[in-house]
C-alpha cells in the first residue's frame, strides 16, 4: 500500500510541475550509477533539510531527467544547476525545467563529467549515489580546490560510498537520516564544511 501511495504522489507532483522524471536509465559512463529517483516527498525534505535561501546556489551531482533540479528551482534560490554527463538526459532535464510550473530561480545544467565540472558559486550540494568511490573522491577533491571558498552543504542520498566523505578533513558529518527511521527510500546523509 506504501509503494502504490507513494507512486501515486509522485505522478500527482509530475503533473503538477508539468514535468516527468519518472524511470530508470541505464548509465552511459563507466563510473556512473544509473539513473533513478526518489519520491517528491523525500525530495523535498531533503531540500528543506539544506536550508536553501536566496543567496544559495544549488548544485545536483547526476541530475539526470531533472527532478530534483526542478524541485530546488522551486524555492527561491539564486540558481539551479545541474551537472550531468549523459547527453539525452541533459536535454530531458533542460526541457523539464523549460516546462517546469512555479520556477523561482533559473535552470542550468552543464554536460559532462563531474570530475572536470567547474563547481564555482555553488553553495549546496545533492548526490543521489550518482557515480562510483573513485569519480567521487575525484569530484569532492575538486570541489576543495575551488576558489573562492565559501562555506558548503551536502545532502547524500543513499550514500553507498559514505567512507569517501568520511575521509575529507574539510568535512563534517551533520547528520544521518536512516531508512528505516525517516520511513524514506533511502538513507540520507547531510555534510558541511568545517569551519
Amino acid at each position: 500500500m506504501q509503494r502504490l501511495t507513494t507512486r501515486l504522489g509522485n505522478l500527482w507532483w509530475e503533473r503538477r510541475l508539468g514535468v516527468s522524471t519518472r524511470g530508470i536509465v541505464a548509465a552511459d559512463h563507466p563510473d556512473a550509477t544509473h539513473y533513478a529517483t526518489m519520491s517528491y516527498t523525500a525530495v523535498r525534505r531533503i531540500l528543506a533539510a539544506l536550508e536553501l535561501g536566496r543567496d544559495d546556489v544549488f548544485g545536483d551531482l547526476g541530475s539526470g531527467l531533472g527532478r530534483v533540479l526542478c524541485c530546488a528551482a522551486r524555492l527561491p534560490v539564486k540558481e539551479a544547476v545541474g551537472f550531468e554527463v549523459n547527453d539525452t538526459l541533459t536535454e530531458a532535464a533542460l526541457a523539464n525545467a523549460a516546462r517546469l510550473r512555479a520556477r523561482k530561480a533559473e535552470v542550468s545544467v552543464r554536460r559532462g563529467p563531474c570530475e572536470e565540472a567547474d563547481f564555482t558559486g555553488i553553495t549546496a550540494f545533492f548526490l543521489f549515489d550518482p557515480f562510483g568511490e573513485r569519480t567521487l573522491r575525484a569530484v569532492l577533491d575538486r570541489i576543495e580546490k575551488r576558489e573562492p571558498r565559501t562555506p558548503l552543504r551536502f545532502a547524500y542520498a543513499n550514500p553507498v560510498h559514505a567512507r569517501v566523505f568520511a575521509e575529507c578533513p574539510w568535512l563534517e558529518e551533520v547528520a544521518f537520516w536512516d531508512a528505516a527511521a525517516t520511513g524514506l527510500e533511502h538513507s540520507v546523509r547531510f555534510y558541511r564544511t568545517v569551519p
